[in-house]
């Protein structure tokens, strides 16, 4: 969709011809089977986000612990 919107837009394309590409754009590259692999692709990248904020949680807390000693 990118790619189809910066080869058609341009400074003198209107807002309306920039909207009427656009919905084009969406009609003929948004399929329920792109959404499905963006959604999945995003459920990774998330997943393995939360893994390293639990494991940094983990070592903080394990610091804090150490350092309550004294």
């Amino acid at each position: 969709m990118k790619n189809y919107g910066g080869a058609v837009f341009s400074n003198s394309t209107s807002f309306k011809e920039q909207r009427q590409h656009l919905e084009a754009s969406f009609k003929k590259d948004i399929t329920p089977e792109y959404c499905t692999k963006v959604y999945e692709h995003v459920q990774k990248i998330e997943e393995k986000y939360w893994n390293t904020d639990l494991i940094i949680d983990d070592e903080i807390e394990i610091e804090d612990d150490e350092f309550s000693q004294f």
